[in-house]
């Protein structure tokens, strides 16, 4: 029995077989936790003019013999207005002065001095749609000098979930965030237009789509011997440290420098060996996490050696245990 005890002892606290370091960052398969293709941005040109767009409501000043107001024109989804005698008249895509001087030209032949005036009561024509991760989807007004940032503000900013536990949580994928324009995607990336970089955060235009997807954001597990192990919610970029910090830090019993990575199909996973005291030292890397990932926070030697010879001393007496324990040092 005592060589059994033995062999049973040497098992838990002898040295296992060596395990990769985690790659910094996941490579696998399937895993999507790379960023996507690097955006290259715009030069954005000149500003455009004031345009008018189908849902604009226009104020209509005729002048001649006698003054008429017409309000509450509205340009329709063809870019066109109605106006009493003259009938349809194209005014979409047109300036304030170009569309002043074709109603005036329209009107004319029925009175040849008549002047025109257009106010814009209402440009409800002049949105952009936001939709997905923001704290309001819908449609947003496009004001003068409004930019895509402006966009997203407009519509609440970025979705954040406050979790139970306290932790605030960003659910909008900014970096996966596309935006579009007459059916082309433009080569901004959202969350360098909301850091304020010109070559992203380019100028809005009526009509824009701006699509933010929520993160892939399934679970990471953090257990062994912590302070407190639980199953936090992955997002992009999460490190291995970040990770410990939100869960628990190692307790008196865990080894700081043997924490395992388990990745991939639970019946054939990889495991990759962490060490946090490589990382202080300047020696090691902080993996990223994959969605799924199980870190796993093995307890020191010591702690096994006075976990196994508390109970193997009932069990074979002070003398046998005394000589395990030399073994045991020996073999370590």
């Amino acid at each position: 029995m005592s060589r059994l005890v033995l062999i049973f002892a040497l098992g838990v606290v002898g040295c296992g077989s060596s395990v990769p370091r985690a790659p910094t960052v996941p490579t696998e398969a399937g895993l999507d936790s790379l960023p996507p293709a690097e955006r290259a941005g715009m030069d954005e040109g000149d500003p455009l003019p004031f345009a008018f767009f189908p849902g604009d409501v226009l104020t209509i000043t005729t002048i001649s013999s006698e003054t008429t107001v017409l309000e509450g024109v509205v340009v329709d989804e063809a870019g066109r207005i109605h106006v009493p005698l003259v009938g349809d008249v194209s005014v979409g895509g047109e300036g304030l002065t170009e569309a002043e001087a074709r109603l005036e030209e329209a009107m004319q032949r029925f009175d040849r001095f008549v002047r025109v005036n257009i106010y814009v009561a209402d440009p409800a024509g002049h949105l952009a749609t936001v939709l997905g991760a923001v704290t309001t989807p819908g449609q947003v007004a496009v004001g003068p000098g409004a930019r895509i940032a402006d966009l997203v503000a407009g519509a609440g900013g970025p979705r954040i979930e406050v979790s139970q536990e306290g932790d605030y949580l960003d659910l909008a994928d900014l970096e996966r965030a596309t935006v579009h324009r007459d059916g082309e995607e433009l080569p901004v990336s959202l969350g360098r237009a909301l850091a304020g970089d010109p070559r992203h955060n380019v100028r809005a235009r009526p009509g824009d789509h701006v699509h933010i997807p929520a993160q892939n954001m399934p679970n990471v597990s953090v257990v062994g011997a912590l302070n407190g192990s639980r199953t936090i919610r992955h997002y992009r970029g999460m490190r291995v440290s970040a990770a410990l910090a939100m869960a628990g830090s190692p307790n008196e019993f865990g080894d700081a420098d043997d924490i395992r990575n388990v990745r991939g199909d639970p019946e054939n996973p990889d495991v990759y060996a962490v060490s946090l005291e490589d990382l202080q030292d300047g020696e090691g890397n902080d993996p990223i996490l994959a969605p799924g990932d199980v870190v796993i926070v093995h307890e020191s030697g010591g702690a096994k050696f006075g976990r196994v010879m508390a109970a193997l001393a009932p069990l074979i007496g002070a003398a046998v245990a005394i000589m395990v324990a030399v073994i045991l040092i020996e073999a370590n």
